[in-house]
């Protein structure tokens, strides 16, 4: 992967030196690349979740974030409805409901990271159950807030798998060049 970035990288920066555009849109091309690497290359290491006695600590792009035994509802894990194809790409991932029925994914809980995720989950299940207090009860809004964005994220997918991504991926394509063409034409000779 690292390989894969510097390759875009060096290639992306050469490319901006044949650009018909001023030095200072090339630098800020440039400086947009180095930032996408820098980001690339430190963010991936850093995802983590871990499991310890107080409740989960699960760390993305950003600072770790800790839910406790009883702010969790339960674990699921959902089947990703995507096209794209790989090894990278995982094709279930696993959620940690809150007790308010909010879903946080937990990173490296996939079927990318973990051979067997049917085994992990039932673990953390069976964790969730001896951890929590005796008198904890499930928030009854939890499972209806669930139910919602499930629904919610169904549409999304579904407006999303067919004629309309097109449609606003040309039309963005068309705003873009039409910039870089319009400040060519204008800038250009200057």
């Amino acid at each position: 992967m690292i390989t894969a970035i510097v390759v875009l990288f060096g290639g992306g920066c050469l490319k901006t030196a044949d650009l018909p555009v001023s030095d200072g849109i090339k630098w800020l091309i440039i400086g947009l690349f180095v930032a996408l690497g820098t980001f690339a290359v430190l963010s991936r290491p850093r995802k983590y979740t871990i499991v310890d006695d107080q409740g989960i600590v699960m760390r993305n792009f950003g600072r770790p974030r800790r839910i406790p035994w009883d702010g969790i509802h339960e674990f699921r894990t959902v089947a990703l409805q995507t096209s794209a194809v790989g090894a990278a790409v995982p094709k279930v991932m696993t959620y940690a409901y809150r007790a308010d029925g909010r879903g946080v994914p937990l990173p490296c809980v996939d079927s990318t990271e973990l051979p067997d995720l049917a085994r992990e989950v039932a673990a953390l299940r069976s964790l969730l159950h001896e951890r929590r207090r005796p008198d904890w009860a499930p928030d009854p809004r939890a499972e209806r807030r669930i139910a919602r964005r499930t629904a919610w994220y169904d549409g999304l997918y579904r407006w999303s798998s067919g004629w309309r991504v097109f449609a606003v991926g040309a039309g963005i394509a068309v705003v873009v060049l039409a910039g870089v063409f319009g400040a060519v034409f204008l800038f250009g000779d200057r």
